[in-house]
């Protein structure tokens, strides 16, 4: 049983991983367990924080932080696929906001 919930963590953050990537942010640390470090802007941690719990790792520069985020044997795929459409739309948001 063990085994098959640590099976389930690793493969949600398998999936956020790999989406997390494909939008082109780099991750402080390679991780290949259920706790990533991926290196976002700060616009971007205060939007996500509106709707998610996640800890804030370390400042990497000026204007980006190294977050952790976590999953679990509980973690579902649709609240996985929920934050990176969130994420995806606040990036959306901050381009126009440039633009």
């Amino acid at each position: 049983l063990y085994f098959d919930l640590a099976k389930h963590a690793n493969k949600m953050a398998a999936l956020l991983r790999a989406e997390i990537g494909k939008a082109g942010f780099k991750f402080l640390v390679y991780s290949p367990s259920n706790q990533l470090f991926p290196i976002f802007p700060d616009s971007l941690i205060t939007e996500l924080h509106k709707n998610y719990s996640f800890y804030v790792w370390s400042k990497v520069d000026a204007d980006h932080s190294a977050v952790r985020l976590v999953t679990s044997w509980s973690t579902k795929e649709d609240q996985v696929l929920a934050f990176i459409e969130d994420m995806k739309n606040a990036l959306k948001q901050r381009h126009k906001w440039l633009h």
